[in-house]
């Protein structure tokens, strides 16, 4: 019993390390860029402009955003760039009328701290600022600021 225990840790050990192997050499996908950052900075001066449309069932209703606008400018050649998110937001909550208005203004700012010639890594905080509570109550947003 002691050795089918061993062994079948052995197989669960190989199995994860082929897999992990496989994995870092497959091309990888990150996700809808307003959602998660790349490390890639804007040259200074350059503009990056990203619009969406996001559409999300709630156990109360729907939500629908749109335009969201991604707007980023590179501040420091290669090293900072700023943003700004801002979204319209329709929402059709089941108990209440039909509302829209501008949702959670979000500013953040991206720093690439390593650069090598196959690594990039990046830190991007963002700040999203809080709506008002009447607003936030009819699915708009959330009234709480968030760093």
């Amino acid at each position: 019993m002691s050795t089918q225990r061993f062994s079948s840790k052995i197989y669960k050990l190989l199995l994860f390390s082929f897999i992990s192997i496989q994995a870092g050499f497959l091309p990888s996908h990150a996700g809808p860029p307003l959602s998660i950052e790349d490390p890639g900075i804007l040259e200074q001066g350059q503009w990056e402009i990203i619009t969406a449309a996001t559409a999300t069932s709630i156990g109360a209703g729907k939500v629908y955003q749109f335009p969201v606008a991604d707007v980023s400018l590179g501040v420091v050649e290669d090293k900072v760039q700023i943003s700004a998110v801002y979204p319209y937001v329709f929402a059709q909550l089941d108990d209440q009328d039909k509302d829209s208005d501008f949702g959670n203004l979000e500013l953040g700012v991206k720093f690439k701290v390593w650069d090598s010639a196959s690594w990039q890594v990046a830190v991007a905080p963002a700040y999203s600022f809080g709506i008002t509570r009447s607003l936030a109550e009819t699915g708009i947003g959330v009234d709480t600021h968030v760093l």
